[in-house]
Parts: structure tokens; C-alpha cells; sequence
């Protein structure tokens, strides 16, 4: 989800026309192009990892046909942006007449630091012989988080570098500097998402329904796999957690019923996850985590349709 999180920050930017994904992966690059964005293919030449993401924003510099005066770099892996931040950031470039800016956070925690050096801890901010408590420690710092960079081109060009000449920051939360460094910490980046942000992006249904055109190609094919199923009077399975739980009901029952038309024959339809008893049992005696693999093999025949439903974005 970092990918479609930061396109759609991106998106409620003043600079939405001007969106590009540079990548090799041509995965990436046609997931990008469904969710309406540019994309510019990145040779394996500048795909190592030991290379600079300079050498890339500078392949896309030069592969645009228009002049490029600023550049904004968001970098997935910190996508805890609220709906202003990107813009916000940039005004604050323009208005102190800045070459470069990143994003930051305020480093509370960041007045008792040691290093290993030669065998032994050493302290780097402070004087342990002299302590004095934390609240009368003057000296600040800020910690750069990575979730935004903006810098003029000349900065790039001229020093390889996205940051050079008059340096600013913008200052953001610190819950807003969670980095994602490895696939475990993908659902502590979720919750965060979820809870803080996720209803400034994705706040009403007509939103929702809107990306839709970027999946029509998909909906499709559910919608076909699904008619295919009833035609072989074979049936669909559902199954999800928690609120997941619940629209796996909302889902089956109008597959059950219908939409609209009360001609259309009834489509045979399961919340496997709907069945209290079968849950407490088998939960209680083996476990929850092959709750829903004991009711496939309950309800499940070659032919049918399972649909798991995950409610995080």
C-alpha cells in the first residue's frame, strides 16, 4: 500500500498533473498508470541498490519535454503525510527564497547519544560526569525523516545532491517519521495510516468509487468469474475479520438476494466467517489461525469462488 498511498498524497497536491513514478519494474509502472499518474521507465543501469536516488530523479529530469525548475521527492517508504504537507513544504521553499528543504521531525529523545568507539561507549551530547535533568537540557535537534524533499533543479544538476545552498526544514509530527526499513514493520505502518490519516484520503464512499476506474479491468473479471460461478451452480465463499466479518454478511447477502433486480435468480453465497458456533469451537480447540482453512475444507468444492477481505488499505 505505500505505492497508493503516496500517489494519492500526491494527488491532493497542487501539483497532481505532474506526478511521476520512476521505476524498473514494469509491475510498478502499470499499477501506477492505473492509478492515473505518469511513469517513467528507469534503466537496470541506474537500478542497483549501491546507487544514489539522485541518479534517478536526474534520468527523469532529463527524460521530461518541458523545463524543470523545482523538483518534489517523496519517498515511499515514509508515507505518513497528512493532506497539506507536500504543499506546505513548498511554500515554505518559495517564501525563505531556499535552494533546498527536508522534512523533519523535532528530536525530543535526542539529548543523551553514545557511540561504540574503539572498544568503549562514548557520549556524543552530553557530559555524563555533569548530568543535569532532561528538562533543563538546552540544545535542540531535529531528526530528517525522509517523507518529503523539495530542492531546486540547479541543486541536483550542480551537486548531485538534493540538498545544497540554503538548506530549510518542515517540521512535521513525529509519529510522522516512522520509516517502513522492513516488510515486518508493514502493519505497525498500517495502524498508523488507519488511525491518523487514512480518513482525510479516503473519507466517503464516492472516493472509494472513484479509484474505481483505475480497477475496472479487475472488476471485470470478478464480475465474470462470479457469473461463471452461478452458472455452474457452484458457489462463493467469504470470509474476514472484524469489520471484514461484517461486509462479508453485507456482501453474501446480496448475492443471496439482490441488487435492484428482483427477477435475478439467487446466488449461492457464504460468510464462513458468520457461523458463531463453528468459530468458538474450533478456535477454542485449535486455534483461530485455521479457522478459516477448516471451513473451506467444510464448504469448498472445485469450482467455487473464495473471496478474503482485508479492510486496510
Amino acid at each position: 500500500p505505500l505505492l497508493y498511498w503516496t500517489i494519492a498524497q500526491a494527488k491532493k497536491s497542487k501539483f497532481k498533473k505532474n506526478i511521476y513514478v520512476s521505476s524498473e519494474d514494469d509491475k510498478i509502472l502499470n499499477y501506477s498508470k492505473k492509478l492515473g499518474v505518469n511513469v517513467i521507465k528507469r534503466p537496470a543501469s541506474l537500478s542497483r541498490d549501491n546507487l544514489s536516488s539522485e541518479s534517478a530523479i536526474l534520468h527523469v529530469v532529463n527524460s521530461l519535454t518541458f523545463k524543470v525548475k523545482d523538483i518534489i521527492f517523496l519517498q515511499a517508504t515514509s508515507p505518513l503525510r497528512k493532506v497539506n504537507d507536500i504543499n506546505n513544504a513548498y511554500n515554505i521553499l518559495k517564501k525563505t527564497k531556499s535552494d533546498s528543504l527536508f522534512s523533519c521531525h523535532k528530536a525530543e529523545d535526542y539529548f543523551d547519544i553514545w557511540t561504540y568507539k574503539n572498544g568503549k561507549y562514548i557520549p556524543l551530547t552530553i557530559n555524563y560526569k555533569k548530568r543535569k535533568p532532561r528538562q533543563l537540557f538546552k540544545p535542540t535537534h531535529i531528526c530528517q525523516n525522509g517523507s518529503i524533499y523539495v530542492f531546486k533543479k540547479e541543486i541536483l544538476s550542480g551537486q548531485n545532491n538534493r540538498l545544497g545552498k540554503k538548506i530549510n526544514v518542515y517540521e512535521m509530527e513525529e509519529w510522522q517519521s516512522f520509516q517502513l526499513d522492513d516488510i515486518k514493520q508493514l502493519h505497525t505502518m498500517k495502524l498508523l495510516f488507519n488511525k491518523k490519516l487514512k480518513k482525510y484520503y479516503f473519507d466517503s464512499s464516492s472516493k472509494v468509487i472513484s479509484e474505481l476506474k483505475y480497477h475496472k479491468e479487475k472488476v471485470y473479471l470478478i464480475a465474470k468469474k462470479i457469473i461463471e460461478c452461478k452458472k455452474n451452480k457452484k458457489k462463493i465463499l467469504v470470509g474476514g475479520n472484524g469489520g471484514s466479518c461484517a461486509d462479508a454478511d453485507h456482501f453474501t447477502g446480496e448475492l443471496q438476494c439482490t441488487y435492484k433486480d428482483s427477477k435475478r435468480s439467487a446466488i449461492s453465497a457464504i460468510n464462513i466467517g458468520g457461523m458463531p458456533a463453528s468459530l468458538t469451537a474450533w478456535a477454542n480447540d485449535f486455534g483461530f489461525e485455521t479457522y478459516f482453512e477448516r471451513q473451506v475444507k467444510a464448504h469448498g468444492n472445485e469450482g467455487d469462488i473464495l473471496f478474503l477481505l482485508e479492510e486496510a488499505i
